[in-house]
């Protein structure tokens, strides 16, 4: 092409010479090459370590960049590599998951698109992805679509949800990627006939747990010191933990030969092991994560909301992971399990990888007047102080209307504690002197209110249950309450109540922001007579 160009302007000039002109044209420039455009966004969705891929107008030319900018306003630049005529943009194997705002530069142009890091690396399983099918298509006729796309399901990969309306009444369908990509097998299942959505099969995880080594009477007085009573138990109503299973035979779920009797825990279903029964298998603490969640709701002597039916729906596995599968399917049954509008669901876990499906099940359960309490996430490691947004946790940033979203706080100083461990008197408890946003809390635009999750007492030797999942049942106790007092009240009224009983008094100043602790501490003042009218 340049010596082509050259050569035209040598007989441009002979011409000229031969003709008698004093002034000839000069050399004649290259053709501009037209504007570049995207043509089509190929891929927006990627795993750390996979790519996006934008399909452009022509080749680009010269060098382009890429960046992330997540929730807390950190880039992440990408490597880009120019293949024909499409450009591939590579996610770094550090990106951390959830939506973020992707930047492209060259050629004097910038391209602004939004994009899904699905999860950070060891947050997805790469090897199978999920598909909503529609309940009017056959399992036949879809595995024929799959196999005409080199695709198939995995072992026990048709899947019928609980449930008669919106999500459950479809089918959930787990399909093997065949080493294909995440983000490239699910744009092959959405272009596939019957189709409604397809996620990743997230890994997500229950929040950490300390022991619990101290006499735990104690522990709900000096919860109750801190958050009150309430007028209510929470009779008649049914909290789904969604967790690692229960412990039927613990004294606090006593058993009961009266079908009346609203303290006990209902048979539940199994996910991780359909054969099994719910039981809390948890490795990684002698008294579960499930069981000691569904203590501080429903438990005899420790629970907020003792009078409250406890359905175990376990969804979680023994190292405390949680498949995306499983949590919708616990959804759904859940749903369908107790009497509609007399529901509250417990969700201590979290991951940053988005689920549309599971975001649809959770409309559809706030639509049917479910409550929900979620925890806000516990930061990740050595996460700073000064982080103002922290990454994205879901099922709670998903920031729904009637899901009540919780972080946790702890003693600014220990209580003063004289019990001899075996449960001792509400008494032998000091007020604290001021609370803080727990270390491990994180910092969230969807927080709504706080509750106490670290207990240190004056040995420094204990702390029980520690972190967000353990704030969590608290709030889901006082959500069974307001149910209880107000049975016809939205989900999303009651959320607006609890957020505006919620106290900052005695949180330390430094955290009395709505990223830190929401609208504040959480307050149990559930009442007939206070009853929202919306």
């Amino acid at each position: 092409m340049f010596h082509l160009h050259r050569l035209t302007s040598k007989v441009v000039l002979a011409c000229c010479l031969t003709i008698g002109l004093t002034a000839c044209p000069g050399p004649v420039p290259p053709p501009s090459p037209s504007a570049l455009t995207v043509e089509q966004w190929a891929l927006t969705e990627a795993t750390p370590g996979a790519a996006f891929i934008a399909e452009m107008s022509r080749a680009p030319q010269g060098t382009f960049q890429a960046e992330l900018t997540d929730v807390d306003g950190e880039r992440t630049p990408l490597t880009v590599d120019v293949q024909g005529t499409a450009l591939q943009l590579r996610v770094p194997v550090t990106a951390s998951g959830g939506f973020q705002q992707l930047r492209l530069t060259g050629e004097g142009q910038t391209f602004e698109q939004t994009v899904t890091v699905l999860g950070s690396r060891g947050f997805v399983d790469d090897t199978r992805v999920l598909a909503l099918v529609q309940a009017e298509t056959a399992r036949t006729t879809f595995e024929a679509a799959l196999a005409a796309q080199g695709l198939a399901l995995a072992s026990g990969g048709w899947r019928e949800l609980d449930g008669d309306a919106g999500p459950c009444a479809d089918r959930l369908a787990v399909v093997g990627t065949g080493g294909a990509g995440v983000g490239e097998t699910l744009a092959r299942l959405r272009a596939l006939p019957g189709v409604r959505v397809a996620d990743a099969e997230g890994l997500f995880k229950v929040d950490p747990a300390s022991l619990w080594d101290r006499g735990l009477i104690n522990v709900r007085f000096y919860y109750k010191r801190a958050i009150g009573n309430g007028d209510t138990t929470g009779s008649g109503v049914t909290v789904a933990v969604l967790d690692t299973g229960i412990r039927a035979d613990d004294p606090e779920f006593p058993a009961s030969e009266d079908p009346a009797d609203p303290r006990r825990v209902l048979p539940g279903r199994n996910f991780v092991n359909v054969s099994a029964a719910p039981n809390d298998d948890f490795r990684f603490s002698f008294f579960g994560h499930g069981n000691s969640v569904a203590q501080m709701i429903a438990g005899l002597q420790r629970g907020v909301a003792s009078g409250s039916e406890v359905l175990p729906v376990k969804v979680c596995d023994e190292s405390g992971v949680c498949r995306t599968s499983h949590i919708v399917q616990g959804l759904c049954y859940a749903m369908s399990a107790a009497a509609p509008g007399r529901t509250v669901l417990n969700l201590s876990f979290g991951a940053d990888v988005p689920s549309e499906i599971m975001r649809r099940a959770l409309v559809a359960a706030t639509d049917a007047d479910t409550l929900i309490a979620a925890a806000v996430g516990n930061e990740a490691a050595g996460q700073s102080e000064s982080r103002t947004v922290s990454k994205q946790h879901f099922p709670a940033s998903y920031d729904l209307p009637g899901v009540l979203v919780v972080g946790a706080l702890e003693s600014v100083d220990p209580p003063f504690d004289v019990s001899d461990g075996n449960g001792g008197s509400e008494d032998l408890f000091a007020d604290v002197s001021g609370w803080k946003r727990a270390t491990t809390s994180r910092k969230a635009a969807a927080l709504d209110v706080v509750a106490p999750g670290v207990i240190r007492f004056t040995d420094d030797t204990v702390q029980v249950p520690n972190g967000t999942s353990f704030a969590t049942p608290l709030a889901a106790g006082a959500l069974a309450q307001w149910r209880e007092a107000c049975p016809t009240a939205s989900p999303t009224a009651l959320v607006i109540q609890i957020k505006a009983d919620a106290v900052l008094t005695n949180i330390r100043e430094a955290d009395r922001n709505a990223t830190s602790v929401g609208t504040g501490l959480l307050q149990l003042r559930a009442s007939a007579t206070r009853c929202p009218e919306i």
